[in-house]
């Protein structure tokens, strides 16, 4: 929190603007998505994509389930109640299976 803080001043001092990474919410597949009137009961997020040895200091699952997570507040419109999570390594030992459940 104190590097935020201190992230925050910098920017009001220079007069920037900064974001959170969430570049998944600019997909454009996401901006098409942004401008329908949904009502989701229930939502399900695969990741599928070639093995890349970046960032495997951190499980798969922690590293972009955020983004996910993101995607799912802005279809949803309305408060997450309990987010599941599993992973498996395929490629790598270095992100070994992790369960996640965390009631919000």
């Amino acid at each position: 929190m104190e590097e935020a803080d201190r992230l925050i001043q910098l920017a009001e001092t220079k007069r920037l603007t900064i974001q959170v990474g969430h570049v998944e919410r600019f997909n454009p597949a996401m901006t098409v998505l942004s401008g329908t009137k949904l009502d989701p009961q229930f939502m399900e997020s695969h990741r599928l994509a070639p093995f890349n040895p970046r960032g495997t200091e951190v499980a798969v699952v922690l590293d972009l389930m955020i983004h996910d997570i993101d995607i799912a507040l802005a279809l949803a419109r309305s408060p997450v109640t309990t987010v599941d999570a599993s992973g498996v390594a395929v490629v790598s030992d270095t992100n070994r299976h992790r369960q996640c459940t965390d009631p919000l």
